[in-house]
């Protein structure tokens, strides 16, 4: 009575959908036996269970570049991330954004549909290290003029940037209100010191330098 849960072809059942549908089972009789009567019994599909899977995420620096979040479902439907510490990490399209040092447990998800159960949500803490070490800059890149009083800072870099974020002491990222690769300002930050992170193109070396604003 439900040709959305299961059809039956002969004595075949097919099971199409979890729900619920009557199964009537007839005999017609013939030239010596009356007509049985029919008898009706409901089947219940059940929902199946589904489980995540989901690695242990990687120890990261507050430098280290954004990443892609990757877990999957045993029904093959998709699953989604959440962050329960958006000082330390966000998550925007499965994508892990890295904002602070710090702890974060990252959850991933999946609700389940109208053929499975919602699965047990899988926690994993992300670890965000704080970087404090200053690497020698040597030539590489000039930052002029720091101590800023202004909050504009012009850099002279050797090679192309290819990264380069702001950090406040607490390892969290700053937005200055403009930053290209030549200069950056900060005027609107409060005073104190930051940490300029930068990674030159054709270069691994990661250079950080401490900012003075005034």
């Amino acid at each position: 009575s439900n040709p959305a849960v299961a059809n039956v072809n002969g004595n075949v059942v097919t099971i199409l959908s979890a729900g619920e549908t009557e199964i009537k089972a007839l005999q017609n009789g013939n030239a010596v036996f009356a007509a049985a009567e029919a008898v009706t019994h409901t089947l219940t599909v059940l929902k199946a269970e589904q489980e995540i899977i989901f690695e242990e995420l990687p120890q990261v620096k507050m430098t280290d570049a954004d990443f892609q979040l990757v877990a999957s479902a045993t029904s093959g439907l998709p699953v989604s991330f959440v962050s329960d510490n958006e000082q330390v990490a966000s998550v925007q399209d499965n994508k892990l954004v890295i904002l602070g040092a710090g702890e974060a447990g990252i959850t991933a998800i999946q609700e389940g549909n109208q053929n499975y159960t919602s699965a047990i949500p899988v926690t994993r803490i992300l670890q965000v290290e704080l970087v404090t070490a200053l690497e020698p800059w040597s030539d590489l890149v000039r930052i002029t003029p720091n101590p800023t009083t202004t909050g504009e800072l012009f850099i002279d870099a050797r090679q192309p940037i290819q990264e380069m974020y702001l950090l406040d002491l607490f390892g969290r990222k700053i937005k200055p209100d403009a930053m290209t690769d030549t200069f950056i300002d900060i005027s609107e930050a409060v005073p104190g010191i930051y940490l300029l992170y930068l990674k030159l193109q054709g270069s691994e070396k990661q250079l950080i330098r401490r900012i003075v604003r005034q």
